[in-house]
């Protein structure tokens, strides 16, 4: 099964990032990044290779912003 973790954020070499299901930290280093992974990529992890996740970081962002829509519309 695969892992997803999102990036947090970068300091110095490397990316701190954080499992979705477990909220365990760790630092990845930014050698091991798929090319154009910035803060906020959601990776899967799958058989040691990391992967961008593009439809689910997609659904991430729609379910964020329908919440922001809400609380802005109270």
């Amino acid at each position: 099964m695969a892992k997803i973790i999102v990036v947090d954020r970068f300091e110095e070499n490397y990316a701190i990032c954080e499992n979705r299901k477990s909220k365990k930290k760790m630092e990845i280093d930014i050698s091991n990044l798929p090319e154009g992974t910035k803060e906020g990529t959601v990776l899967r992890l799958c058989r040691g290779k990391l992967y961008i996740d593009a439809r689910l970081q997609s659904k991430i962002e729609e379910r964020i912003q329908s919440k922001m829509n809400d609380i802005w519309e109270d």
